[in-house]
């Protein structure tokens, strides 16, 4: 619960290190689920004005020691999560964007909330998956 109320408080996202816009959080409408690009979706995030935080989360660097030997090889920041009412044509098409995670609400868990244990994940939510949590009581 703590990481899901993180996901509005602007200040805790931005000292996380992510790059937001002035008008965060907000709450997106439910017919971008719809959506069934790729590009479309970039487009629509760049819209938002979330062109910063793609740029950081699209950053592949290579792991200091011996993980590298290990299979772990490179590493990549996270970037937005994106909270879906039920399976969409927008997690196919959000799942290529690098950093970039789509789940439905009922998978949300604390690990895609505060990837490594540090809350405050950049998370926009649709209009249709905030009424689902809220019908169905998730996370309450």
């Amino acid at each position: 619960r703590s990481a899901l109320a993180a996901t509005v408080q602007k200040k805790i996202v931005s000292e996380r290190g992510h790059r937001i816009p002035e008008a965060y959080p907000f709450v997106i409408d439910s017919a971008a689920e719809k959506t069934a690009k790729t590009k479309a979706v970039v487009n629509a995030l760049r819209a938002w004005g979330f062109d910063a935080e793609l740029e950081r989360s699209s950053v592949k660097k290579v792991r200091a020691g011996k993980g590298k030997w290990r299979g772990r090889r490179y590493q990549k920041k996270k970037g937005i999560l994106l909270v879906t009412s039920q399976s969409c044509p927008l997690l196919k098409a959000a799942r290529n964007i690098p950093g970039v995670d789509a789940v439905p609400v009922r998978k949300l868990d604390a690990e895609l909330l505060a990837p490594g244990g540090m809350s405050g994940r950049v998370t926009l939510w649709t209009a249709s998956a905030l009424k689902e949590m809220e019908n169905h009581k998730l996370f309450i």
